[in-house]
Parts: C-alpha cells; sequence; structure tokens
C-alpha cells in the first residue's frame, strides 16, 4: 500500500528498512518537503513499487538505500529532486528493475555507489556530493556513469572533475574534463570557432569530428 509522510517533520530518523510499498499507479512512498533530525533508511530488503518521491526533503543524516529494491513502470522510480542529505548518499547494491534516477538539484555528503546499481536513464544536473567513498573513482567507469544520462548537461561532468582533484585524482579528473569537452562538441554546444577551440585545448585530432561533419 502507499505511505505518505508528505511534509512531515521527524525529529529522529525515518527507517523503512525491509519494508514494502506498492502503488503501481501513482506513488508508492510520499516523502515530499519531508525534514528529518536523522538518517533515511530505504534499504535491507525495501521495496517500492510505485515511485519514491522525496521531492524538497531536508535529511539530517545520511541517506542509506542499500539493499533497496525500486520499480515504476510510468516514469520515475526514485524521484529525489532539490533534496538536501547532511551525511553520506548510499546507493549500493540497489535494483532499478524499471523507471530511472532523478537527482536533480540534490546535495548531499560523500557519495557512495557502484556503477551497476544505476539504471539505464538518470537525471544529475545540479546533483552535488562532497566526495566519494568505497565507490569507484577510474575515468572509465564514471564516464560510464554519466553516459546514463537523459541528456547532457555539462554540470556533472564539472562536478565530478571537481571533486575527483579535491580528492588527488588528478588523472581521473582531466579524463572527465575532457570528456566534457567531447560532449558539448557532439552535442551541439559549440560553433564552429568554439569546435576548434575546443580540439585545439582537449582533443586528440584523431577523434575530432568537424561541425556538420560524421
Amino acid at each position: 500500500m502507499p505511505a505518505t509522510p508528505s511534509s512531515a517533520i521527524i525529529g529522529g530518523q525515518l527507517s523503512c528498512e525491509g519494508g514494502s510499498f506498492h502503488n503501481t499507479d501513482g506513488i508508492a512512498l510520499n516523502a515530499e518537503r519531508l525534514v528529518t533530525n536523522d538518517s533515511v533508511f530505504l534499504s535491507e530488503g525495501f521495496e517500492a513499487k510505485g515511485e519514491t518521491r522525496h521531492l524538497g526533503a531536508k535529511i539530517g543524516g545520511q541517506l542509506l538505500c542499500n539493499g533497496g529494491s525500486f520499480l515504476n513502470d510510468r516514469g520515475h522510480a526514485f524521484l529525489c529532486q532539490d533534496v538536501k542529505v547532511s551525511g553520506p548518499f548510499f546507493w549500493q547494491n540497489v535494483q532499478v528493475e524499471k523507471g530511472s534516477v532523478d537527482l536533480r538539484a540534490t546535495i548531499t555528503g560523500p557519495l557512495s555507489d557502484d556503477i551497476k546499481s544505476w539504471p539505464a536513464e538518470i537525471y544529475l544536473d545540479g546533483f552535488e556530493y562532497s566526495a566519494i567513498i568505497a565507490a569507484p573513482t577510474s575515468w572509465r567507469e564514471r564516464i560510464a556513469w554519466l553516459g546514463k544520462q537523459r541528456e547532457f548537461n555539462p554540470q556533472p561532468y564539472e562536478h565530478l572533475a571537481k571533486v575527483l582533484r579535491a580528492m588527488g585524482h588528478e588523472h581521473d579528473a582531466r579524463k572527465i574534463a575532457i570528456a566534457k569537452q567531447e560532449e558539448l562538441r557532439k552535442s551541439g554546444w559549440y560553433n564552429w570557432k568554439g569546435w576548434l577551440w575546443n580540439v585545439f585545448w582537449g582533443l586528440p585530432s584523431s577523434t575530432a569530428t568537424s561541425p556538420g561533419g560524421p
């Protein structure tokens, strides 16, 4: 059955560990504008069939989704826009059978994830995290992660490069920055002068494609 702690204020934590929330025609768990002084647990057997919604929530501790399962045939399986998480965001061993994950404009502490837990369609524009912990930092895996975005946005690349650089992963940060330039070029963000400038500074000539060329 659906649950609706929308706009609720909780002095401690919200624990839905092992809980099942089903509403395949709409919202399975509505935590819109939820405020907690401690953590939120959607983990260890948590199951939602229908949308899990956290629009505008403020979480005073961590957001733990490890071992959770999300499914929505009609759109977002995990809608977490404009959320503030004081602690880490854990997204490991998660199953998203159908539906997308939307983290636009969400700000968290450290991110701890694994790439296989992310579905084929994610929204990351404006998503910010203070570091990456117990999770892949290699540029190849992270480019694959960014490539799951529904549409290209430069901010997720810029933020990832900034975080990796601050963590001392300078090589990986540079690769992410180059990947951003490649995507800018392919998506048509540059005119021909910008394209030439981009090729000059960031891309090997062997990978460059002229504007309007294949």
